[in-house]
This record gives structure tokens, C-alpha cells and sequence, in this order.
């Protein structure tokens, strides 16, 4: 059964490449429809650059001002759709994996994702993620999916299923496929459960105010509640471009979380936030205070968690990164113990081709709480994306 699955996934992947894709441009989607390179758009896959924030808040257009041309959209159904629509698939496998036991492990098609993002209208954008993995055996699931409206840089409303701060351009708490290993500042959900990037039905509104100036507001039910019945999460994330290359933000979430014995949590998740970014160099970090209130016996529990992650271009040809070193420190405390633990997190990614990425990436726990393991792994992963 597995099998069959990995085959019909790989069917399907490739029936709609066969469908979407020009003969002799197998590359990302947006690059391909906007005649554009990767590069132009991230500094660093997949770190944006300043004009691939303008684009994601834009709408994934390159500009607002400018109506779609005549050969970009097609009447169909009484709607404006754009003639094709960007459809893009990445893949991700591990080649090796092995931990300080020195068990192995081989992955070569870890992950499959199928992307269908642009303009449904003129002033209107859509996004959508499906995504299958070894490790749930294939069974598809809808990562994300959201419409926007774009009226003015702003004002933006944005509803769907995701991670409520997924609006945000910057990439501190917009973690995902950085690295193979998600920093806790997003990925733990503490005493409540209730992660940064857990996704969950939510509805935003975000602009950009005196050009350095964004914002975001937004309303999200709990982390996995696909019918949006638990009780309501707000978050507020304000971000200043103090200089060009220079942002620093801070964030709030809170809420309340009913959980499946019926004990509920009021949550707040509170932090500060910064990327510096040039040609070279990238440096980004977040800091998150996490409270969690247990009802109705009123027990508290706070945890911190912190990072600080940077990458320097080693090797570049025309704009486009080929050898990039990278290394990341966090410390953080989770429910149970109030010590810390230190992760390193550090490796080397190689671009052979503008959608095309091989890294070495080897993650150590360097001190850990007592009683839990000093654990290290080494991994060569690929991402190809088209």
C-alpha cells in the first residue's frame, strides 16, 4: 500500500508539471511567469530580499500599480483568472542521516509539495499547499491555503488555514525549510500546546505604513482546529525598517486553548525579533517569553526561548549563491524542568542551479537538563523545487 501511494504521488506530481510547466523552463513558478531568477527574490532560499517581501505583500505581484496585461488573464466563469497560474512542486530527501549511536538512515524522497499561488483577480491572490511525507505514509494534507485582498499597501485582509503570523515577509518567525531542524521559538507549543508555527483557521489584516513601518492583525482559532470551533487566538506583530538593511520587530499572541481532558489554557506568547540582511551576509534571531495559565487551578507555567542564526555567501555567481555556510544557537526551557537546553545547529549549503539546493547540516544538543540525552545528528539533504 505504501508503494502505491509513493507511485500515485509521484503520478500526480508529475501529470501536473506535464500540465503547467514550458518545455524547456523547468524552473520555479513565479521566476518562470514573471521572467524572472530566483535571485531576484531571495538572498537566499528561502530568505527574502526586499523585493521579494514588496512581492509577497503585494500579493505575489511585482507591482500593484501596473494592471495585469491582456496575455496574463483569461475570462472564464464570469472571474478574471490568471492564464497559468503559478503551480510549482518541490521535492526533499535525506541521502543520510545518522545519529551519535551511529545508526543510518537513507531518505531519498522524504517530502512532496505541490504550490498553486498568483492572482485570481486583479486585487485578489491565492495560495495554496499540499503536502505528503514518509513519515505520515503519504497521506496528503493541506498545509496551507489562503485568499487575500489587496486593495492598498495599507491595507490587506487575508483569511484561510496556516500559521496565523504567516503574512509576516520577514523570516525570523517564518521559519520553514531553513534548515531541516525548526528553531523552538516556532516550533514548540509548551505547557498550552500552542506553537508560533502551528497552523489553524485564522483571518489577518496587515500593510505597510511610511514604507518602513509593517503591521499585522490578526483572529485564529486553535493550533489544528480545522472547523475553527476552539476559542479565539489574537496576534498583534508590528515590524520597523530601522535602515535598509536592518529590521527589528516584536510580536503577541494570546488566547485561550481547551484541550481534549477539558482542561483549558490561557496562553500568551510575547517576543522581539530582528534580521539584518546585505548581499553577503544574513543574520536573524527572536527571542519568546511563553506563558501558559491552566484553568481553573489557576497553575502557571513560563518558558523562554531564544535564537540567533547567521549565513554568510561564501561563493556567488551573477547574484546567485552558490556555497553557503551557515550556523545556528538556541536555548530554550520546556515543560517539565525549568534548566536549559543549548542546540547548535550548523552545516553548509550548495546551489547548483537557481531551484536547486544540497546541504550538510549537523544538529548537537550541547547541554541539556539532567537525566535527558546529549544527542547529535549529521544529515545530507537535497531540495529541488519546479
Amino acid at each position: 500500500m505504501r508503494g502505491a501511494q509513493v507511485c500515485a504521488w509521484i503520478g500526480t506530481v508529475l501529470l501536473f508539471v506535464g500540465y503547467a510547466a514550458r518545455p524547456c523552463a523547468a524552473v520555479p513558478a513565479f521566476a518562470k511567469k514573471y521572467r524572472l531568477t530566483c535571485s531576484t527574490c531571495h538572498s537566499i532560499w528561502p530568505m527574502l530580499n526586499a523585493y521579494g517581501r514588496q512581492f509577497k505583500e503585494n500579493g505575489y505581484r511585482p507591482s500593484r500599480t501596473k494592471p495585469l496585461s491582456k496575455a496574463e488573464h483569461v475570462k472564464a466563469l464570469g472571474m478574471t483568472l490568471f492564464r497559468g497560474t503559478p503551480l510549482a512542486v518541490r521535492m526533499s530527501g535525506t541521502v543520510l542521516e545518522w545519529d551519535q549511536t551511529g545508526a543510518m538512515l537513507i531518505r531519498p524522497l522524504r517530502e512532496v509539495a505541490i504550490f498553486i499561488a498568483g492572482n485570481v483577480m486583479e486585487r485578489v491572490s491565492a495560495f495554496f499547499e499540499l503536502a505528503a511525507e514518509d513519515a505520515t505514509d503519504w497521506d496528503p494534507e493541506a498545509e496551507m491555503g489562503k485568499i487575500g485582498f489587496h486593495p492598498l499597501p495599507a491595507l490587506n485582509v487575508v483569511i484561510g488555514y496556516g500559521p496565523p503570523l504567516n503574512v509576516d515577509p520577514y523570516q525570523p518567525l517564518n521559519h520553514a525549510r531553513f534548515t531541516r531542524r525548526v528553531p523552538m521559538v516556532v516550533h514548540a507549543g509548551f505547557a498550552a500546546g500552542e506553537p508560533l508555527g502551528g497552523a489553524a483557521p485564522f483571518l489577518s489584516i496587515y500593510g505597510r505604513l511610511w514604507q518602513r513601518l509593517f503591521y499585522t492583525l490578526g483572529i485564529s482559532s486553535g493550533v489544528h482546529d480545522l472547523e475553527g470551533a476552539d476559542p479565539k487566538d489574537w496576534n498583534v506583530r508590528i515590524a520597523v525598517d530601522v535602515t535598509s538593511a536592518l529590521m527589528i520587530g516584536g510580536f503577541t499572541i494570546y488566547g485561550d486553548r481547551r484541550t481534549d481532558n477539558a482542561i483549558q489554557w490561557h496562553y500568551r506568547r510575547t517576543g522581539i525579533d530582528f534580521q539584518y540582511q546585505t548581499y553577503r551576509w544574513g543574520l536573524i534571531g527572536a527571542y519568546l517569553r511563553a506563558t501558559d495559565r491552566r484553568r481553573p487551578d489557576g497553575v502557571v507555567e513560563t518558558h523562554t526561548a531564544y535564537y540567533i542564526q547567521c549565513y554568510y555567501i561564501l561563493m556567488a555567481h551573477n547574484l546567485r549563491p552558490l556555497l553557503a555556510p551557515f550556523i545556528r544557537i538556541e536555548r530554550y526551557t520546556l515543560p517539565g524542568s525549568s534548566a536549559w537546553t543549548t542546540d547548535a545547529t550548523f552545516g553548509m549549503w550548495f546551489y547548483p542551479g537557481e531551484n536547486v539546493r544540497i546541504g550538510m547540516e549537523t544538529w548537537r544538543r550541547m547541554t541539556a537538563p539532567a537525566g535527558e540525552p546529549r544527542v547529535a545528528r549529521w544529515q545530507w539533504t537535497v531540495d529541488v523545487a519546479f
